[in-house]
């Protein structure tokens, strides 16, 4: 089985898990406990925040690198896991702090210097245990790659918004990852500088932007507002020229965010709405969306009046 593509199962069916955690009664090693910590207890309600940033502080100062790679590699897979919920447009069933955890910020930046320094600016392929498998069904180890520095960008987007640093290491790793990475990277992190929404608005742009990192595109500028974001989505719904799909729906949820700035595409939203056909998930977001629609149009009635562009 592809090793990324397993990795990034288990980030999605690591809360099913929990059906079949260990009791806590049970005694473990201190290794037993990172595994338990990566592959259940980060994603477990029940086990508090306190605790878990108690055991990633320690974790990440351990003499035993075993310890340490487990300990990254909970913090990888749990900002993975939710970073594809909100992605989704879904909200995470539980939200840690993991940015809080003492000495985290300091560790992520020197490991991910020191390996872009040796590697000379290539961010090289993981490279997965050969036990994968075996890691994957019996929990005897943790589960990601070597060298671990190439799995600190996305986490560190997610866990330090804003951040300079963080902001600088995100163009320079991502972007050697694809398209999507990157886009993915500028959201979680929330950055909105003029590089950025630029980059949103030429991927929207592009008819060959694949339908998973437009959508992201979408949400982001959503999001993010950008000077001509209403003027790159509006295009998007009248002219359907996107060559592997158009997310209407979440375009429409990005337009209302520009709030007063939308009312003139309030006819081109309305229109949309009702020639949608979703299904499952689709038919729930598309009818949350005609409310909203309802209470937007009473909330800018007077500006409501302008005729569409």
């Amino acid at each position: 089985m592809n090793k990324f593509l397993l990795n990034i199962a288990i980030c999605l069916i690591a809360p099913a898990a929990l059906l079949f955690a260990e009791s806590e009664s049970e005694e473990r090693t201190e290794h037993e406990t990172y595994i338990w910590l990566e592959r259940e207890g980060i994603h477990d309600p029940e086990v508090p925040d306190s605790k878990v940033i108690d055991l990633l502080s320690k974790g990440i100062k351990h003499k035993d690198p075993k310890i340490v790679h487990c300990s990254i590699s909970a913090v990888v897979m749990y900002t993975s896991w939710v970073s594809t919920l909100q992605g989704e447009g879904k909200k995470p069933p539980i939200e840690r702090q993991l940015g809080s955890t003492p000495g985290l910020y300091d560790l992520f930046i020197e490991l991910w210097e020191e390996g872009w320094k040796k590697s000379g600016g290539i961010v090289p392929d993981g490279q997965y245990p050969e036990d994968m498998d075996e890691r994957v069904q019996h929990k005897t180890g943790c589960t990601a790659p070597d060298p671990i520095w190439i799995t600190l960008a996305p986490p560190m987007a997610a866990l330090f918004p804003g951040d300079e640093k963080v902001y600088d290491i995100i163009w320079k790793d991502l972007p050697q990852r694809g398209t999507h990475s990157l886009v993915r990277g500028l959201w979680n992190g929330k950055f909105n500088n003029p590089k950025d929404q630029q980059y949103r608005i030429e991927l929207l742009s592009n008819p060959e932007t694949d339908l998973y990192t437009t959508t992201l595109t979408v949400r982001s500028l959503g999001d993010l507002p950008a000077e001509k974001g209403l003027e790159t989505l509006a295009p998007l719904l009248e002219t359907q020229t996107l060559k592997w799909g158009t997310p209407e729906l979440v375009i429409v949820e990005s337009m209302m965010k520009y709030e007063a700035e939308a009312v003139p595409y309030i006819p081109l939203m309305r229109e949309t709405l009702e020639k949608s056909r979703g299904v499952g998930r689709d038919r729930e977001l598309r009818a949350t969306l005609k409310e909203r629609l309802v209470h937007f149009e009473e909330k800018y009635a007077e500006e409501a009046e302008l005729p569409t562009p």
